[in-house]
């Protein structure tokens, strides 16, 4: 709760002074999906996007908040960017976040809005029923 009255208080400031000034980007993504947008950041897409991190290694990832085994999509020393931005593993990943919510989310009215936000965070504090 403090975070959304935080959150609310620093959109207030934002639009009375600073839009056409400073771009906060979460407020920015907000307004683009409520203007029926579509969302820049994967966290606030519905499904991830064509988005990939590449590590000091050349190993590449779908997200840097996954930068797991599982979740390695390739390397550079045997593919370049373009392929591995449309591999399963990489499609899946983002497709995976559609279906994987706590009930706390399914149900939100703001789902439309944030589409479960980033899965790093979706169980922190949701019920383990």
């Amino acid at each position: 709760m403090d975070y959304g009255c935080f959150l609310c208080s620093e959109f207030d400031q934002w639009a009375h002074h600073d839009i056409g000034k400073l771009n906060v980007q979460f407020f920015a993504e907000a307004t683009l999906v409520w203007g029926d947008g579509i969302a820049n950041l994967c966290w606030m897409a519905s499904a991830g996007g064509r988005v990939l991190v590449v590590e000091h290694d050349g190993s590449v990832y779908s997200c840097d908040h996954f930068i797991r085994p599982e979740h390695q999509v390739g390397d550079l020393g045997n593919f370049d960017l373009g392929e591995l931005v449309n591999t399963p593993i990489h499609r899946d990943f983002g497709t995976d976040r559609r279906y994987r919510f706590p009930d706390q989310c399914r149900y939100c009215r703001w789902f439309t809005i944030c589409n479960g936000g980033c899965p790093k965070d979706r169980f922190a504090m949701a019920s383990r029923s």
